[in-house]
């Protein structure tokens, strides 16, 4: 239970503006020799689908660090499409483990 508490309170402390966030990926997606990256679904240029991912220093690791799919387009298979392209991308650079982690209620 304190851990939790602890953990509360540091995402209420380190919260920030979508601006923010948003500044942060794109910076980190024009870094030039970044290991890892996003990806978008869009429908009719609606983004429905985002998920990111990154790898271990040599490759042989993909770290799933997160994905959203928009509630109404839920259930239709476009979180397991991107996690299949994922580890697709992953197996064809010669990964050899998948990491990932999920939140109850959610995956």
């Amino acid at each position: 239970m304190k851990n939790q508490r602890v953990s509360m309170q540091i995402k209420l402390s380190v919260r920030r503006t979508e601006e923010t966030a948003f500044s942060e990926r794109v910076k980190y997606i024009e870094i030039p020799d970044r290991r890892g990256g996003y990806m978008v679904v869009v429908d009719n240029e609606l983004p429905i689908d985002y998920s990111n991912y990154r790898y271990s220093h040599d490759d042989r690791v993909l770290y799933l660090n997160g994905a959203g799919v928009i509630p109404r387009y839920r259930g239709k298979g476009i979180y397991r499409e991107m996690v299949a392209r994922r580890l697709n991308e992953a197996i064809s650079i010669g990964c050899q483990i998948a990491v990932t982690q999920a939140k109850k209620g959610t995956s």
